[in-house]
């Protein structure tokens, strides 16, 4: 459980982010950080128009897998940030779009 709230990000350790590289954001965050719906996300990667990672079919359903360093090239948003951003969904299961305004304006 979070005890933190989320306006207090500098409180986050380091050690709190480990293995972020091999972190895979969730759609939500990344259609948040590049203004479109979760669905026009999928849309375009399913079609390979955004290159974040990939979209792979499965019998009837698409599994996603977006790298936190192709998020952080193509938006210009920080790893760093982006990797907080993550931490925060999973400790809390939710990410309001108005929370990245803090990344932005840091």
């Amino acid at each position: 459980m979070l005890t933190r709230g989320t306006n207090d990000l500098h409180f986050f350790k380091e050690s709190e982010i480990e293995g972020a590289n091999s972190m895979k954001v969730p759609l939500c965050i990344a259609a948040s950080l590049m203004d479109t719906t979760v669905d026009s996300l999928r849309c375009a990667m399913q079609r390979k128009e955004v290159d974040l990672g990939w979209a792979i079919k499965r019998s009837s359903r698409w599994t996603y897998n977006i790298s936190p360093k192709k998020l952080s090239d193509y938006t210009g948003i920080r790893l760093a940030d982006i990797h907080k951003m993550v931490v925060i969904y999973r400790k809390t299961g939710q990410f309001k779009s108005h929370e990245k305004r803090q990344f932005l304006m840091a």
